[in-house]
């Protein structure tokens, strides 16, 4: 749905999906490639794995194993009250990814970021590096009404949230906008979008990341999308600020989802810095 008909083709024949255990929880798992580079793809508020198709297939093209999980309460994960929607919660599944996987590079965006962050903060033996993209829960931000729209599982809803994350909407399809709206209306859905969205319109606020973990030491990459949206271009600056050893890529002609719209220039980057991370420059660099 974000790629081309032949491009679809080779996405989906080069990426798999098989249930797997996420903590006390199963979701669903997303793979592609194999051997011990292990990259971890997280997902942000309202999205699931799907997201990252196109990138996972291209690590895997350069040797990579990425693998991309659905969160609680997202895609084709358990949903509904009583569980922990919390970034402290989310983390705990991704250490428990990682403990039997091994070390891995960690690739998180907006809440996706925080969480990768908090993991790395749990166990930073089992982070070989990280990737930010449009991160959230690093740096303090003021609160938006990008988590209600999130939120908003009605099809109308649906597309203005892909209209907010996108910055070409010709990307933005009558079937994926049906597709997302039946994900994110399934049972125990609308329960589980609503207490993200409190979270992150409050109580993430103590749980910022950002000190913490710039003192950890990890080599890690910043990506922006030029036309962020959701998350603006100066949060990640402020985020770039406290980790000024950091290359920090600002892709052009993208929104809040430079994995999707400039899938092919972010996956050389990604794939250029997490095969050797200190040979990548600190700063800013705009492609």
């Amino acid at each position: 749905m974000t790629v081309g008909t032949a491009e679809q083709a080779s996405v989906e024949e080069a990426v798999i999906a098989y249930p797997a255990a996420f903590g006390p929880h199963v979701t669903r798992m997303l793979a592609a490639g194999s051997g011990p580079r292990h990259v971890v793809l997280l997902h942000g508020f309202g999205a699931r794995a799907d997201r990252w198709r196109a990138v996972m297939a291209g690590l895997a093209a350069a040797g990579f194993h990425a693998l991309a999980p659905d969160l609680p309460g997202h895609g084709f994960a358990p949903k509904g009250p009583g569980l922990d929607y919390r970034t402290p919660a989310f983390a705990d599944g991704v250490v428990d990814l990682l403990e039997r996987i091994g070390p891995a590079a960690v690739v998180g965006t907006s809440l996706g970021g925080h969480v990768a962050t908090w993991a790395a903060l749990q166990r930073p033996d089992l982070v070989r590096a990280a990737v930010l993209v449009g991160a959230t829960g690093v740096v303090p931000r003021r609160s938006s009404a990008t988590s209600s729209a999130a939120a908003d599982v009605s099809v109308d809803g649906v597309r203005r949230k892909l209209e907010l994350l996108l910055h070409d909407h010709s990307r933005i399809t009558d079937s994926w906008v049906a597709e997302e709206h039946l994900v994110n209306s399934s049972p125990g859905a609308a329960e589980a979008l609503d207490a993200v969205r409190a979270y992150l319109q409050g109580p993430i606020a103590a749980d910022l990341t950002g000190e913490r973990y710039a003192a950890l030491g990890i080599p890690t990459m910043i990506v922006w999308g030029a036309g962020d949206r959701w998350i603006p271009l100066e949060v990640g600056e402020r985020i770039a600020a406290l980790l000024p050893r950091a290359p920090f890529l600002v892709l052009a002609d993208a929104g809040h989802a430079p994995y999707l719209e400039r899938a092919e220039t972010f996956t050389e980057e990604v794939a250029r810095f997490l095969a050797d991370p200190a040979s990548q420059p600190a700063g800013r660099r705009v492609r």
